[in-house]
């Protein structure tokens, strides 16, 4: 039997690790996603979060750019809009996490 501290170390490492994963993967197959940030680093006047695919010859790089009604835009980046995602992947993994072992142990 392993301790309770052995048992959060692990799931934190799970979620965090499983979080990573489903970030990269998921923002490489749906990178629009990051618009769903946009609400947390857009604030007036620019409040459209708009996500834009550079292509180059080696490389395909997303930004996510806060928009206003002109047209005028403010550039995010990418790191932010990634780290909160993974956060709140991680966040939703760790909390699954227990009803999970609940079930493979039979007692829920």
């Amino acid at each position: 039997m392993q301790k309770p501290i052995g048992d959060l170390a692990q799931g934190l490492l799970t979620a965090v690790i499983l979080g990573t994963l489903l970030t990269i993967g998921s923002t490489s197959l749906l990178p629009g996603q990051a618009r769903l940030t946009g609400p947390l680093f857009c604030a007036e006047p620019y409040t459209d979060p708009v996500v834009v695919r550079d292509e180059t010859a080696r490389a395909i790089n997303f930004t996510l750019y806060c928009t206003g009604e002109r047209g005028e835009r403010h550039e995010i980046g990418w790191l932010r809009p990634s780290l909160t995602l993974g956060a709140a992947y991680a966040a939703l993994i760790g909390a699954a996490i227990p009803f999970v072992r609940r079930r493979r142990s039979g007692s829920g």
